[in-house]
Parts: C-alpha cells; sequence; structure tokens
C-alpha cells in the first residue's frame, strides 16, 4: 500500500485475516498509513475492516484506558467510521466511567429492541411459520452442518438461506426485510445518538439453527450486521424449561445500570427485532423436543463514509 497499490494490498490484508486465528491491530496499521501521509490507503483499510465488522481504533489494542477509548471512538464516529462491534465496545467504555444514562441513550431498549407477531401470514393457505419449519427440517437433512465453535453449541446450523429458498422462507425473508425498513426508517428519523448512520441500503444474511435437546447460544453480538432479526416458526411449549432469548450484559461486562434488559419466550410466528450491537443468548433447552430459530442480519452496504485525517 505504500508503493501505492492499494487494491493488491487490501487483497493481501483480507487474506491474512482470513489466515490470521486472532484479530489483526487493523486499527493501528490503519493510524501508520495516515501517519505517512497515505489518507487515501488508510481510507481503504478502515472501509475493509468496518466491512469484516471489525474495531477500527488503535486504543483499543493498546490496553487505553476507558476514557480514552470514548475519546476516540467518538472522533472515529465523527467521521463515519462505525459498525456493530464498535458501537457495543463504546457503549461498555462508558459504563465502566459511570456514564450509564449515555450508554442507555446508545441501547434505547424502549424503542430499538421490538417484537412483531407474523402469525396471520399464509402460502398456498397454510400457516407460513409451519411451512417454514418444514422448510429448515428439510435443508437440515440435506446440507445443514453441527455447530462446533462458540456461540452456537450443540445445534444444527442451516446456512445462507437466501440463496435458492423455497417458496416458504422467500415469502418470510420478503416479510421480515419489510419489517426491517420500516424499523430501519423510524431509527434513522429518531434522535437517536447514531441515526445520522443509519442507512436503507442494506445486504441481507440468514441463517436457521436447529436443536433437539440442550443446544444453546452462549452470549455474543453481530459484529457486521446493524439490525438483527430473529424468528420463530416453532414455539417452545408451555411448562418447559429453557429456550428463552435473553438480551443483557457481554460476558466480563462491567456490571451496573446502562445495559439493555430482555427476556422472550418463543412462540410460533414471533419476530424480534434488535440492534446488531445487543448482547444476547439462549437459556439451555432441557426439554427434547425441537427449537428452531432463524436469524436475519442487515448489514448497510453503503461504503463507509469514513474521512481520513488530513496529515499532509
Amino acid at each position: 500500500m505504500l508503493s501505492g497499490d492499494i487494491a493488491g494490498g487490501i487483497a493481501q490484508y483480507r487474506a491474512s485475516m482470513g489466515a490470521s486465528k486472532t484479530r489483526l491491530p487493523i486499527g493501528i496499521h490503519i493510524a501508520m498509513l495516515e501517519s505517512a501521509g497515505h489518507a487515501h490507503a488508510a481510507q481503504a483499510l478502515c472501509e475493509l475492516g468496518l466491512g469484516t465488522g471489525d474495531d477500527v481504533s488503535a486504543a483499543v489494542h493498546k490496553a487505553q484506558s476507558p476514557g480514552q477509548l470514548c475519546r476516540e471512538y467518538e472522533a472515529l464516529f465523527e467521521r463515519g467510521a462505525i459498525n456493530s462491534r464498535m458501537i457495543a465496545r463504546y457503549a461498555g467504555s462508558l459504563i465502566e466511567l459511570g456514564r450509564a444514562e449515555e450508554a442507555a441513550r446508545i441501547f434505547d431498549s424502549t424503542r430499538l429492541f421490538q417484537t412483531v407477531m407474523l402469525d396471520d401470514l399464509t402460502v398456498a393457505n397454510e400457516p407460513l411459520a409451519d411451512l417454514v419449519a418444514a422448510e429448515i427440517a428439510a435443508r437440515a437433512t440435506a446440507s445443514a452442518k453441527p455447530t462446533v465453535n462458540g456461540p452456537a453449541l450443540d445445534m444444527l446450523r442451516v446456512g445462507k438461506l437466501t440463496h435458492d429458498p423455497g417458496p416458504a422462507v422467500a415469502r418470510l425473508i420478503d416479510a421480515i426485510e419489510a419489517e426491517a425498513r420500516r424499523y430501519l426508517a423510524s431509527w434513522a428519523g429518531s434522535d437517536h445518538p447514531f441515526a445520522r448512520h443509519v442507512s436503507d441500503q442494506h445486504v441481507i444474511h440468514a441463517w436457521g439453527l436447529i436443536s433437539e435437546g440442550p443446544g444453546r447460544l452462549d452470549r455474543h453480538s453481530h459484529k457486521r450486521g446493524w439490525v438483527t432479526c430473529v424468528y420463530y416458526p416453532v414455539g417452545v411449549p408451555d411448562g418447559e424449561q429453557g429456550g428463552d432469548l435473553m438480551v443483557g450484559a457481554p460476558e466480563g461486562g462491567a456490571s451496573g445500570p446502562g445495559w439493555p434488559q430482555a427476556r422472550v419466550r418463543p412462540r410460533a410466528g414471533l419476530l424480534v427485532l434488535m440492534p446488531s450491537y445487543y448482547t444476547h443468548w439462549t437459556k439451555p433447552y432441557d426439554a427434547p423436543g425441537l427449537r428452531v430459530s432463524i436469524a436475519v442480519d442487515f448489514e448497510l452496504s453503503r461504503a463507509a463514509s469514513f474521512v481520513a485525517n488530513d496529515v499532509s
């Protein structure tokens, strides 16, 4: 990149990201390029990092104090360098500093955590939820892979549901997209601290998770999405333990007020919408019955409106 071959450098960096077992200190590398006067190269690397869900701050790789982290995040956000991973870490740093009210404004759970029932949808006069469950089960038989690394444990994953979906899954994704567009438009028009970063241009990623018995999701958030949706074609019967969707603080996060708190019991036809920076998990399902969920992420497809520092 220093020699002027930005495209070649980005290709090599992307390959290194895929090969590395740990996350590269991309924020430090961006700062190095900026300090060397290569603003366009720094911008290209920043856009790569934002698109892959990486944290493009330099301070996070230097064990800086929460106050220093907050100041760098605020400067980056002002320049348009923002994604869900960075928002989550920024909010956690605010809570560590005792600025819980500011963090609560970012999570804004009263407005941004929503549930919608899609139980009136049908395909060929059949309930959509039943047909989606059947399609997911058929795809699982053909192509599902056991989850071997977190956060999903003891589950089957059915990936890339937007690729050649059946009629029921296609109808479901259309319905979820309509709800997500409404959600995004409301968010963009609000007084939320990051409303100006919300766009109606997005790429959809969808996958299914199936468990029979003690499958669970550990605490995690979705780093590349902006809005995360979870749909349940099958509910958890009353009286059975576990299976609930939980929202709260991340593992090892600072305790105290500021984090969103929610608990949702899966019902057939239920859709949950939340920012992708929300930490969520599930209670282990202790019953032998089937638990099916479909996750849909809306990743903003706009190029990052990152403004490189002028170091000339």
